[in-house]
């Protein structure tokens, strides 16, 4: 028979036993839901942005009030007002900070490495050096500034294959006491070197 509830003025003496069958359809005896009548039930509505069945919920749809803040890992904005990995994006007032690295000597050479400074700085070499190859992975048109600030002592730079002059400007091959030569590079992948594109060998 199926389950069903008592009816007001019949079932006499029965009540309890029909009431009962009722409810077990649905409920456990400890009174929690039976998984049973979820499944029975099919789809269900979990609210108004999650569906599917009861086994299966899934989210449908996003619907906030207001954006996420960003102290819950949003944006704060309804338009996108950052900058992402894949989009052509033009920024506006904004300074891009320079990476700047010191070189330390190694058996009289100087190592710079483009992958993690923009500039580099040699500062009183002791003796004449050497300035090895990029230790970096740079990519074309990528730019390097590098500064070399001799002491009173003057010591003579050997640039290594890697670093070449251009039409406009030569590598220096000697300093100036006290002062600082500051050479401008453009990376070249065609020549796989840093093209030399300025340089200010009178220092200052």
């Amino acid at each position: 028979m199926t389950a069903r509830l008592p009816i007001p003025g019949s079932d006499n003496g029965t009540w309890g036993v029909i009431l009962n069958d009722f409810l077990g359809v649905s409920l456990d005896t400890n009174g929690t839901l039976l998984s049973s009548a979820l499944t029975q039930a099919g789809a269900v509505q979990l609210g108004g942005d999650i569906g599917g069945t009861a086994t299966s919920p899934q989210v449908t749809a996003t619907h906030l009030s207001a954006p996420l803040p960003i102290s819950q890992g949003g944006t704060g904005s309804a338009t996108q007002n950052f900058v992402d990995l894949t989009s052509s994006q033009t920024l506006t007032n904004k300074v891009i900070t320079q990476r700047v690295a010191t070189l330390t000597v190694s058996s009289n050479t100087y190592t710079p490495n483009s992958s993690t400074a923009d500039l580099v700085r040699i500062t009183s070499p002791t003796a004449n050096f050497t300035i090895a190859n990029d230790a970096g992975s740079p990519v074309d048109g990528q730019k390097l500034l590098m500064r070399i600030l001799s002491g009173a002592s003057l010591f003579t730079p050997t640039w290594s294959s890697g670093y070449k002059s251009s039409g406009v400007a030569t590598l220096p091959t000697t300093l100036v006491a006290s002062k600082t030569v500051t050479c401008g590079f453009v990376y070249d992948s065609t020549s796989v070197a840093w093209i030399l594109m300025a340089v200010d060998a009178t220092g200052y």
